[in-house]
């Protein structure tokens, strides 16, 4: 069967181009000396194997790739410098971390989430942004603002108590403080996207991506991923033969 030609989302242009969920880089840091990267999906049992992380070629036509994805250099350098650029604050309660441009790394977030929301995979899943689908494009395509509360923190996923793990994690929705908002994992970080009415306290203001440098993130203990309750299906999933139905 052939292939279904796209078209872009923002302007209907049917020459649409390859758009990494993520950008390419950071998995492929993932990967280092592997040659490819395991992946799993909680609707789809087994595991499937990529070069460089999950894409999507029928969403977007290359100028407004280039444009949404505006911030993906910068969030790459930030990610990559992970735990070594972190300095220890509050009486080591914290950490804090240079951010030298907040609202890259706030388009990134949203970025991020609208990829993950508009390609193939999210369709199929259903997933959808509701009344911030247009507040999160807008910003996007006009750089900002970016009002929507975003939380980053260093992820606590380890296993058998042998460090952080370096992981991709897509973007699903979870609630912290009551509040709904849409969580994943790339590298050493776990990002926090809130798409609530409400706000968090504002005592969490410090802690938030919004226009902070430095970032201070809170220290905390690991968690096995095995432990997690949101990631169970997808390892049931993912220890299911590839050849069952």
């Amino acid at each position: 069967m052939a292939k279904q030609p796209g078209r872009c989302l923002i302007c209907g242009d049917s020459n649409t181009v390859k758009a990494h969920v993520f950008p390419r880089a950071v998995p492929l840091d993932i990967r280092g000396d592997e040659k490819t990267l395991v992946q799993g999906d909680r609707g789809r049992p087994g595991v499937r194997f990529s070069q460089n992380g999950g894409w999507d070629d029928t969403m977007l036509c290359k100028e407004h790739e280039d444009q949404i994805g505006s911030a993906d250099d910068y969030a790459v350098r930030f990610i990559r410098g992970g735990s070594k650029n972190a300095v220890r604050v509050l009486n080591g309660r914290a950490f804090a971390i240079q951010n030298s441009n907040p609202s890259k790394l706030m388009h990134f977030a949203y970025a991020s989430v609208w990829r993950a929301v508009n390609c193939q995979n999210g369709r199929v899943h259903k997933l959808n942004l509701g009344r911030y689908e247009h507040v999160i494009r807008d910003a996007l395509l006009a750089d900002g603002p970016y009002d929507l509360q975003v939380l980053v923190g260093f992820s606590r996923l380890s296993l058998e108590g042998r460090g952080q793990l370096a992981l991709v994690i897509n973007p699903h929705i979870v609630r912290m403080r009551g509040l709904k908002c849409w969580q994943f994992v790339i590298g050493l970080f776990e990002f926090y996207l809130f798409t609530d009415r409400q706000r968090l306290p504002i005592d969490w203001d410090p802690y938030l991506a919004n226009n902070n440098n430095p970032l201070i993130i809170s220290d905390g203990n690991l968690i096995d991923i095995r432990d997690v309750p949101r990631l169970r299906p997808l390892f049931q999933s993912m220890r299911h033969s590839n050849n069952k139905p």
